[in-house]
């Protein structure tokens, strides 16, 4: 596994694999509930079937909670739905890029301090 902090533009030509598919998480968790479960599982199949190089992990936050922990907490998260995939028997040559949004680029804007469960996520793309 290669792990590339910054997702790259893709070249020219390259398509994505159809998704995206996102893994929301509850409040201050980063635990997969069974609908997340679901979501890898179905991702892994995608993956598998598209013989994917490359796989693109966003990981992104609310605005409840520190900006510090919240990026913690978002790592933690993304490492959870990394390690799941893999578990789903995604190859292990698969190169991975990662971009740590955090709270920077939520899907529901709101204000500093404010729980947003759209926010909570880890977004992920596959290319073949």
């Amino acid at each position: 596994m290669t792990r590339v902090m910054a997702a790259a533009p893709a070249p020219a030509g390259r398509p994505w694999v159809p998704g995206p598919f996102t893994v929301f998480y509850r409040f201050d968790s980063a635990a997969l509930d069974a609908k997340a479960k679901v979501t890898i599982k179905k991702a892994g199949k995608v993956a598998k079937a598209a013989k994917v190089t490359e796989m693109i992990l966003n990981r992104r936050a609310d605005r409840s909670g520190a900006r510090g922990y919240n990026t913690k907490l978002s790592q933690t998260r993304l490492d959870v739905v990394e390690i799941s995939l893999y578990n789903a028997k995604i190859p292990g040559d698969v190169k991975v890029n990662i971009s740590p949004l955090g709270e920077d680029f939520p899907a529901v804007k709101t204000k500093d301090g404010m729980r947003e469960a759209k926010n909570r996520r880890v977004d992920i793309k596959f290319r073949p």
